[in-house]
């Protein structure tokens, strides 16, 4: 909290900002975080590395970020499976801290991210966004003297946690909400394009969009 304290006023709004996006849409967006975040992570490596590799640093920023960015369009699967494994081997980590319980913990989390796919990004993402936001109305109220962050956090230590957890399932009902509402005016339609008849307005979500396992929220649209 001591670093967040010192960020200035713009940093705090766009942490905000980002935290915001996260809770309400970051089922909707987690591809462009991770392909965003995969090209500006390689384009420092590339920048910073660069001379070692006897080549000019921007060339080494464009080129390494460009090729994070791509390689990162068919590692989202991967990803799922990694937060799903380290999560869930964090949070029982107090409970069965020995290194083969741990791995068998990872491997069944990363495989149950695998088949709760939406669900399972629409939660961490609700949850990355509850976080980053706390911290961030905390730097503002600091900044204006409103509250002291340190002091506040220390006196409701027990309470963050359930704030967090309150906020990570609003933001994902919310999530869940506005994935319904922007496809509630289009027709559903078949697999062949066809409208579908006598079936109420909705968004058509064909079985196997987006992942293998199907749409384990359901087809959200349909009424």
């Amino acid at each position: 909290m001591e670093e967040v304290r010192q960020l200035s006023p713009g940093a705090l709004w766009i942490v905000v900002g980002i935290s915001a996006l996260l809770l309400l849409f970051g089922f909707q967006l987690y591809k462009f975080w991770i392909v965003l975040v995969s090209t500006v992570s390689a384009g420092f490596l590339g920048l910073s590395q660069g001379p070692v590799w006897g080549v000019h640093p921007v060339v080494g920023a464009i080129m390494v970020g460009l090729a994070g960015g791509i390689l990162s369009l068919s590692l989202f699967r991967l990803f799922a499976f990694l937060s799903g494994g380290v999560t869930l081997a964090l949070i029982t980590g107090l409970v069965a801290p020995g290194p083969a319980e741990l791995f068998v913990l990872f491997v069944v989390g990363g495989l149950i991210a695998l088949l709760l796919e939406r669900i399972w990004m629409a939660l961490a993402s609700s949850f990355l966004g509850a976080w980053l936001l706390g911290f961030g109305l905390l730097g503002l109220l600091d900044l204006g003297k409103k509250v002291d962050s340190l002091q506040w956090i220390s006196d409701n230590h027990n309470l963050l946690p359930v704030l967090v957890g309150a906020a990570t399932l609003l933001g994902a009902g919310a999530q869940y909400w506005i994935h319904r509402w922007s496809g509630s005016g289009q027709k559903p339609y078949n697999d062949l394009g066809q409208p579908l008849q006598g079936v109420g307005q909705g968004r058509y979500i064909p079985p196997n969009s987006g992942s293998r396992w199907g749409n384990p929220f359901g087809r959200w649209g349909h009424q």
